[in-house]
């Protein structure tokens, strides 16, 4: 099993768990053939959301201890599974070294991600991306063509429209148009800063705060209390359908708001494993009861 490639599916437990979420959808074999249609749409739909919410996470939420060196040109082209993997092997390097028989190679055989003693390879620079599998770099549902030619790929056109219209925006426009390049452009680096002591200091002497004035344009802000402008980073406009609220958290949690049922799903979870302290919270079962049945699959 070690010397092929599996990606890590090594029994049929993915296909059991299809089958027993189907089963649970359905409930009973005397449903007519529009009800299963749609309630197998309904689970596929979920499938297809966790699926573009894991690509999200790999995409947008990476922590910290990846935002080094070594992992520099893998961040935002490799999943975060496989990151994991990788960084596991990093900690072996030091055990390891140079030896392949230490080494094993099983990492690059069952999932072709480099193992440690290649890594030892690379010393203290960046992985390359290119001894990464194309399996783990595929973090969109799209099928990208793979005799593209340069031109079709080249983002030279892109760019020179961002660059247009960036000198036509107001400051506060492009301080946030700059933030977001800077992301794309440094994924390395981290967003948190030391507060400013000075500011502090003189905040501290004056007499009253001053007035705090949003770093960007936000759009409908002005549909809000004004005492609450200060206070708003980010309005998100989502889609009206009945889980707007879910669709909100996945957006903020930047996996889209298509993503909404995973959100939905996950709070299920959350009330399942902590059914004593979620009851005692919401004062009986007949609360905690009502609030799980709202999240169930089958209700949505």
């Amino acid at each position: 099993m070690d010397k092929v490639m599996h990606l890590g599916n090594t029994t049929s437990n993915r296909v059991e768990a299809a089958h027993w979420s189907l089963k649970r959808v359905l409930q009973n074999s005397m449903g007519d053939l529009c009800f299963c249609w749609d309630s197998i749409n309904k689970m596929i739909i979920l499938q297809h959301n966790a699926i573009k919410a894991s690509f999200q996470k790999s995409l947008h939420v990476v922590g910290h201890w990846f935002k080094v060196t070594t992992y520099k040109k893998l961040l935002g082209f490799v999943s975060k599974y496989a990151l994991n993997l990788i960084s596991e092997e990093v900690d072996r390097v030091k055990s390891v070294g140079f030896d392949k028989s230490r080494c094993g190679c099983t990492l690059t055989c069952t999932h072709g991600l480099p193992c440690a003693c290649q890594l030892a390879s690379f010393g203290v620079g960046s992985i390359p991306l290119k001894s990464v599998h194309v399996m783990c770099t595929r973090l969109s549902f799209e099928d990208i063509a793979t005799k593209q030619s340069s031109s079709e790929l080249s983002i030279d056109k892109e760019f020179e429209v961002i660059a247009k219209r960036f000198k036509e925006l107001d400051v506060a426009s492009k301080v946030n148009i700059k933030s977001k390049l800077q992301k794309i452009a440094f994924p390395e680096k981290t967003s948190i800063y030391a507060p400013d002591i000075s500011c502090a200091s003189k905040k501290s002497n004056e007499g009253s705060l001053p007035e705090i004035v949003p770093t960007k344009c936000i759009p409908f802000l002005d549909q809000f209390p004004v005492g609450y402008h200060p206070y708003i980073v980010d309005v998100v406009d989502v889609k009206v359908d009945g889980h707007c609220g879910y669709r909100a958290v996945a957006a903020q949690l930047g996996m889209g708001e298509d993503s909404w049922a995973v959100v939905r799903m996950n709070l299920l979870k959350e009330l399942s494993e902590w059914r004593q302290e979620y009851v005692q919270l919401f004062g009986g079962d007949d609360r905690y009861e009502y609030l799980k049945k709202s999240l169930l699959v089958e209700h949505i």
